[in-house]
């Protein structure tokens, strides 16, 4: 997020700080010493952001999400043959006299 901002920043500040300090020098001091802050800031939400992935990459959630996943997956596609065959098959069958009823597996 910083990485973006820090040109916009950086300017703003430089034009604060020429502004209020009159010596160029200083100013110049005073920029960079501001830049390299907001580098930092950036450099730090960067490796606090590393520590988060490497972290969820070592934990339970790597192994949970693909699990997970297949759960939502299986029971989405027992809902759907389950209404496809208990409810829109019978209304298909009632107006146009045809239907599609999927079979449903043994072990469901």
């Amino acid at each position: 997020m910083w990485a973006a901002l820090i040109p916009i920043l950086g300017s703003l500040f430089g034009k604060i700080i020429d502004k209020a300090v009159p010596d160029p020098n200083q100013a110049a001091k005073l920029k960079a010493e501001a830049l390299s802050h907001l580098l930092a800031m950036d450099q730090s939400e960067l490796s606090s952001a590393i520590g988060i992935t490497q972290a969820e990459g070592k934990g339970l959630k790597a192994n949970w999400r693909p699990i997970t996943m297949l759960v939502f997956v299986f029971v989405f596609v027992f809902v759907f043959i389950f209404a496809n065959n208990y409810i829109i098959a019978p209304y298909m069958r009632l107006f146009t006299g045809h239907s599609v009823a999927l079979a449903l597996a043994p072990d469901m």
